[in-house]
């Protein structure tokens, strides 16, 4: 769930609008005034001189989301929850049939708010400060879509404080124009912390710059090779 505010509501209503056509339309128009008006059978949405006109039904027919319980409530700043989805959404398992790995697991430690995932082949882990509020916080898993989608929201928005609550099943992420609320993967996220090595002394230091060029480089032989 997305509300944005700062709207002017001419009437106030509710409708399910068909959200593939509605965004392609979106996508394709320039920037400006964005007019949305609708009969309760068709809905015509227009910016300047461009216009789109689609179906849309009741508001029951929409799949009902409930608020549920908070549980756990914190705020981070908007850009840790960037830095969290760049650190580690590259990591995110896409195996359905391993349906806990294809998600960001975000836990508390007794110092940071961390986290993690992992394919399976790879892991990424990003430890931030711990908030107040999140101490006693149950982890969760958060599916890739909403990670991506909260990149997508964010925005230019990401230096403004994100406020975080977590319940039964759900995760809601809050800044001051927008609430993102989505469901979170069921399961049990595995123990990362026993694939990670400890008492390694094998340590080398790096300039990142070349590292990645040299990886670019090597990458040009790999391609298509898996």
């Amino acid at each position: 769930m997305v509300r944005v505010d700062g709207a002017a509501v001419g009437v106030a209503g509710a409708l399910a609008v068909p959200a593939d056509k509605f965004a392609a339309a979106l996508a394709q128009w320039p920037d400006g005034l964005l007019t949305v008006e609708s009969d309760g059978r068709r809905l015509t949405a227009k910016i300047g001189r461009s216009r789109a006109t689609m179906p849309v039904l009741p508001e029951v027919d929409f799949p009902d989301i409930r608020r549920g319980e908070t549980l756990t409530e914190f705020v981070i700043p908007g850009s840790d929850l960037t830095a969290m989805s760049e650190k580690c959404g590259f990591a995110i398992g896409t195996e359905e049939t391993r349906a806990y790995l294809t998600g960001i697991y975000l836990h508390a430690t007794d110092r940071s708010l961390v986290a993690v995932a992992t394919d399976g082949h790879r892991l990424s882990r990003f430890d931030m400060p711990l908030p107040e509020g999140a101490e006693a916080m149950e982890g969760v898993i958060i599916p890739r879509s909403t990670v991506k989608l909260w990149q997508h929201l964010l925005g230019k928005e990401e230096s403004d404080p994100v406020t975080i609550e977590t319940g039964e099943g759900f995760i809601r992420f809050s800044s001051e124009l927008m609430t993102l609320h989505s469901k979170v993967v069921g399961g049990t996220y595995p123990d990362y912390l026993r694939v990670i090595p400890r008492g390694n002394n094998q340590v080398a230091l790096i300039s990142l710059a070349d590292f990645g060029a040299a990886v670019d480089r090597l990458l040009v032989f790999s391609e298509g090779e898996g």
